[in-house]
């Protein structure tokens, strides 16, 4: 058997209060919505289909992860950038 819901909920308020905020990842220079958010419109993409997007900032290189809405405009949903030895 599990353990009781009560010993384990304090700990999960805990852990979502010191977790902080979740903040959107703005856009940089090289995203696919820098200039114009809701420019950018994917036509032939179904809804809700995801893809990644490489690119280069500067001489830093990036990936970012984006997500078809249903109006068909991106949503950015992830950046990671690559780090080269």
């Amino acid at each position: 058997m599990g353990k009781h819901p009560i010993t384990w909920f304090p700990a999960l308020i805990m852990s979502a209060a010191l977790a902080g905020p979740v903040y959107p990842i703005e856009p940089i220079k090289g995203s696919l919505t820098y200039d114009q958010p809701n420019k950018v419109r994917l036509k032939k993409a179904p809804v809700g289909s995801r893809f990644r997007h490489e690119f280069f900032s500067g001489s830093d290189q990036y990936v970012e992860s984006y997500i078809v809405n249903p109006d068909r405009t991106l949503k950015l949903t992830g950046r990671v950038k690559i780090t080269r030895p």
